[in-house]
C-alpha cells in the first residue's frame, strides 16, 4: 500500500510539472514593449470637419516619441482649412494586441487610436471636431 502511494503521487508530481512547463517562444508577440516606439511616424490621411458638410481635406500629422508611453504631435496641418496646430503631447496606452489608445496630457480636446497602421484622431479647434484618419508611411 505504501509503494502504490508512492507511486501515485509521484506520477502525480510529474503530471504536474509536466503541465506547467512553458516554452519562451509562447510568450512571444509582435508588438513592443515600447508602446509609443510602435506609433511614431508620418501620417499622411484626410481630415474632415464632424457635423458640417465640408468635404474630406488632405492632412499630414506626424508624432514623435517622448517616452515609452508618450509621444507628441509635432505637426498636424491641413492646408485647405488653415489648420496647423501646436505641438500636443499624448500619453499612450496598449488597449489589446497591437491595439493603443491616445490621451492628452492637459484638459485639451484631442483622444485617438492606432491600429494596424492606422492613426486615427479626434479634436476639437474652434468651434469644429475634426476627425483625422491617415495610414503609417
Amino acid at each position: 500500500m505504501e509503494r502504490f502511494k508512492f507511486l501515485f503521487v509521484s506520477l502525480l508530481m510529474t503530471l504536474v510539472s509536466v503541465t506547467l512547463f512553458s516554452c519562451s517562444s509562447d510568450d512571444d508577440n509582435d508588438y513592443p514593449k515600447d508602446a509609443a516606439a510602435a506609433i511614431v511616424g508620418n501620417y499622411p490621411g484626410t481630415l474632415r470637419a464632424i457635423g458640417y458638410d465640408k468635404s474630406d481635406a488632405v492632412c499630414y500629422v506626424t508624432l514623435e516619441r517622448l517616452a515609452n508611453n508618450a509621444v507628441r504631435i509635432s505637426k498636424l496641418t491641413c492646408e485647405k482649412y488653415k489648420l496647423d496646430m501646436n505641438p500636443i503631447n499624448l500619453i499612450v496606452e496598449e488597449s489589446s494586441n497591437g491595439v493603443y489608445t491616445l490621451k492628452t496630457e492637459t484638459t485639451k480636446s484631442i483622444e485617438g487610436m492606432y491600429n494596424n497602421k492606422i492613426l486615427t484622431l479626434t479634436f476639437e479647434a474652434g468651434e469644429i471636431t475634426w476627425s483625422f484618419t491617415g495610414k503609417k508611411e
